[in-house]
C-alpha cells in the first residue's frame, strides 16, 4: 500500500476502489447493507477486518491529536451528520510512541481540513495522519459514523 494517500469520495462511487485491497469489498458491503441499521459497537467481518459502528457528538479540533495506524487502513464513512477530518502525510506530522496494543500512533501538527457530509466516505493508509469527529462548522454535531478497519 505504500505510495497511495488519502481517498475522499461518496458512498456511490465505493466500487472504483475495491481494487485497491482484496477486503475493500467486503467492507462497503457492510456499509451499504448494514451501516444504517446496525448496532453500535464492533462487528466481524471476513479476512480479519471489522466495522466500529459509532454514534456521537463532534469535538472541538483544538488540542486534538493526529492518529494513524500501521497494520490497519480506515475507511471512515458517515451515515449521518456531518464532521471534519483533518489529514496530513506522516510527513508533515511529528509523530509520538506507537502503541502497538492499540496499533495507534499519536502525531502532533496540522493539516487539510475535509468537510464530510452523509454519504461520504475518507480512505486514510497508514501514512496518513487523520483526526476525525471534529466540528463541521462551530458547535457540536451528532454523527452516526462507520469505521470499517481493513488489515494491511
Amino acid at each position: 500500500m505504500k505510495g497511495w494517500m488519502m481517498i475522499l469520495d461518496k458512498l456511490s462511487h465505493a466500487a472504483m476502489y475495491t481494487a485497491l485491497h482484496p477486503l475493500f469489498a467486503e467492507g462497503f458491503r457492510f456499509i451499504r447493507e448494514q451501516g444504517a441499521t446496525a448496532a453500535v459497537g464492533r462487528c466481524e467481518l471476513a479476512g480479519g477486518a471489522y466495522a466500529l459502528v459509532q454514534e456521537y457528538q463532534t469535538q472541538p479540533a483544538a488540542g486534538a491529536l493526529f492518529e494513524s495506524h500501521r497494520r490497519f487502513i480506515d475507511i471512515q464513512y458517515v451515515a449521518r451528520g456531518s464532521e471534519t477530518i483533518y489529514f496530513a502525510t506522516l510527513g508533515q506530522l511529528k509523530a509520538g510512541e506507537y502503541q502497538p496494543e492499540k496499533d495507534y500512533l499519536p502525531l502532533e501538527g496540522s493539516g487539510s481540513a475535509l468537510a464530510m457530509q452523509a454519504g461520504d466516505f475518507a480512505v486514510f493508509f497508514p501514512q496518513d495522519g487523520h483526526l476525525p469527529s471534529r466540528f463541521a462548522g462551530d458547535r457540536p454535531g451528532a454523527v452516526r459514523k462507520i469505521v470499517v478497519k481493513i488489515p494491511v
